[in-house]
Order: structure tokens, then C-alpha cells, then sequence
């Protein structure tokens, strides 16, 4: 999760990396859970919005392999651990990490 500067006015903690379907490989996204929100590029987070996405499937967490292989390991300001029971389309939080 990246701690944006506009997270306070949405009531969210923050962005989460993401895979979204049918996205580009290998690319990241950053989404607000709370809204529905996406957006394509890091610097635009909290500015330029994409449409609530209707994703081809889940939209799934990205790992920290994902993040670290498209340079985004320094924007990472905490972690969840996410689990998502068998035949469930909701993701369950474990724990946070604050990242070192």
C-alpha cells in the first residue's frame, strides 16, 4: 500500500498495487479499494482517474516480486497480508507491516 497525499479526502489509508485483467503485462495499477478508484501511472494517483473498472475478473493484489520487478519497491509504505477464501470474489485482511 502507498500512503497517497489525497488518501485523507476519499477516508482511505492509502492505494494498493494491483494486477487488473486484461491489463498490460506486467504493469501495476493502484486502486482504492474504498472507491473504486484506479489509476494507471504512480504520478497520478490521486489526481487523474481512470472509470471504476469493470476488470475481465478479479482484480488481484500484486506481490512484492511484481512490485520490486517494476521499480516500485520505494513507493511501499505498508503491507497487508491478503488471503481470499476458495470460491470468494472478497479478499481478507490478515495482518499490516509497516515496510522498514
Amino acid at each position: 500500500m502507498h500512503r497517497d497525499a489525497e488518501r485523507g479526502s476519499r477516508g482511505s489509508e492509502g492505494v494498493a498495487f494491483v494486477i487488473m485483467p486484461g491489463g498490460e503485462v506486467g504493469h501495476i495499477y493502484f486502486y482504492c479499494w474504498e472507491y473504486g478508484l484506479c489509476w494507471d501511472s504512480f504520478e497520478e494517483v490521486g489526481v487523474g482517474m481512470f472509470p471504476d473498472p469493470q476488470p475481465d475478473g478479479l482484480i488481484e493484489p500484486a506481490t512484492l516480486v511484481q512490485i520490486c520487478e517494476a521499480g516500485l519497491s520505494s513507493k511501499v509504505d505498508f503491507f497487508y497480508g491478503v488471503t481470499r477464501d476458495a470460491g470468494s470474489q472478497n479478499w481478507r485482511i490478515e495482518r499490516r507491516v509497516e515496510a522498514p
